[in-house]
């Protein structure tokens, strides 16, 4: 199928190209289940037992409620959020996670919402495996239960979006026009008339939403719950320029410099701003060498950035 001479295949590929985190989210999400469904289908041909499958997913990458096992996987608590049960289950959290993700995107940063993804999942199992070692009622099951399931992490994007703008209109097939904190109450509503058919994925549900909710609270009083989770891009950022930006930005600065002195007609004022730029540069270097990228000013990460784009 094609529009206007490209096929959707090809329209997908070119905004992934682009870096909308959405689709990219969806496209993970997908692709681990396609891997998984095609295991499934192998060991099938070959009559392999799917116990087996499964036993070695849960063991490695769903969130388990026992804390002994917890222990031992501690990374579960983030990758249970890329696993899905059955079709119907995938379905319905990417396309959660496309029309809220959209909504979301229209006041706030791609970033936000990859970082807002990963924190909602994040408490998401945290409220599940707390809960399942609290309340009574989990006592027998807390020991094999176990957690999967994008849905705690797309409710905090549910919850983000409508706390933003609960007056956010959309358009439902025979119903009409309805504001977005509507859709969300029914859907709250829908999990708490579920909740004992299906309790642990429904706490997950309720720990990304109260994710989403105090992102924004404390968003508008001028906190920002979801800056520590830049760290990792940070301290990649710091690794990089203190091993290879002395030399890089130097090499490329100097070649810069001997490229300009051939030029005709430079005046002496320019000479003294390309040398003041050099000193500066080098001074933020050895800042970075000596205490790391983080440590830098505002001004100075402007500095450096606008100095490592020049040709």
């Amino acid at each position: 199928m094609a529009l206007y001479g490209r096929s959707i295949w090809n329209d997908f590929t070119i905004t992934l190209r682009q870096g909308n985190v959405v689709l990219w989210l969806i496209a993970i999400n997908l692709g681990i289940f396609i891997l998984q469904a095609f295991i499934g289908m192998i060991g099938f041909l070959f009559m392999a037992d799917n116990t087996v499958f499964s036993t070695f997913y849960q063991n490695y990458f769903y969130a388990p409620s026992s804390l002994s096992n917890l222990l031992y996987r501690p990374w579960t608590v983030l990758t249970y959020a890329f696993f899905h049960a059955d079709f119907w289950h995938i379905l319905f959290n990417l396309l959660y996670l496309y029309w809220f993700g959209r909504i979301f995107q229209v006041y706030h940063s791609e970033k936000r919402l990859l970082n807002l993804y990963l924190l909602g999942a994040l408490v998401g199992s945290a409220f599940y495996i707390l809960s399942y070692n609290t309340f009574p009622v989990f006592e027998q099951a807390k020991h094999q239960a176990y957690l999967l399931g994008a849905s705690g992490a797309v409710w905090s994007i549910i919850a983000a979006a409508m706390a933003t703008n609960p007056a956010y209109r959309i358009r439902l097939f025979i119903i009409g026009s309805v504001p977005l904190w509507g859709i969300v109450l029914f859907m709250f509503g829908r999990d708490l008339l579920s909740f004992q058919s299906n309790p642990g994925g429904i706490l997950a549900h309720f720990g990304g939403m109260i994710t989403g909710f105090s992102f924004v609270g404390l968003y508008r009083r001028g906190h920002n719950i979801l800056g520590w989770m830049s760290w990792p891009r940070e301290l990649i950022n710091s690794w990089r320029l203190s091993r290879q930006g002395r030399r890089q930005y130097s090499a490329r600065v100097q070649r810069q410099a001997n490229f300009q002195s051939k030029g005709k007609n430079r005046s002496s004022s320019t000479r003294s701003s390309q040398q003041s730029e050099q000193e500066q540069l080098d001074t933020i270097l050895d800042k970075i060498s000596a205490k790391g990228y983080d440590t830098l000013s505002k001004e100075e990460k402007i500095f450096l950035f606008k100095q490592s784009n020049k040709k």
